[in-house]
C-alpha cells in the first residue's frame, strides 16, 4: 500500500467531530503502515503564516517537520488561499510541495 497523493478534506460546521476523524486516519494509516509514525499536529492558518514570507517559510516548515510521518490537519485551511496574501499562496506552496514528498498527510 502507499499513501494516496490525492487531497483529503473533511468539511463540517465547528463541533461536528473533523479532529476526531483526523485521528481516526492518523492511527488507521499508521496500522496499515502507511504512515512511519501516524501522529496528528494541529495548525491553523494563523499558525503557518505571518506577515513576511521569511518568517511564514520558518513556521510552516517548522509545522511540516512536527507532523513528518503522520497527519497535519490544519483548522480552515481554506484561509492559506483567500485574499491576496502573498505569504498565504507561499504557505499553500509549500504544503502541497511537502505533500508530494511523501510519508506526511495533510488534511
Amino acid at each position: 500500500l502507499t499513501l494516496p497523493h490525492s487531497p483529503m478534506v473533511l468539511v463540517g460546521a465547528r463541533g461536528t467531530g473533523k479532529t476526531c476523524v483526523a485521528r481516526i486516519i492518523a492511527a488507521l494509516f499508521f496500522e496499515l503502515r502507511l504512515l512511519s509514525k501516524g501522529q496528528l499536529v494541529e495548525a491553523s492558518a494563523c499558525d503557518l503564516v505571518s506577515t513576511n514570507l521569511e518568517l511564514t517559510f520558518q513556521r510552516t516548515a517548522s509545522k511540516l517537520s512536527e507532523a513528518q510521518g503522520g497527519v497535519l490537519c490544519i483548522d480552515d485551511a481554506a484561509a492559506l488561499g483567500h485574499g491576496s496574501s502573498e505569504c498565504g499562496a507561499d504557505a499553500l506552496a509549500q504544503l502541497l510541495d511537502a505533500m508530494q514528498q511523501g510519508d506526511l498527510l495533510v488534511l
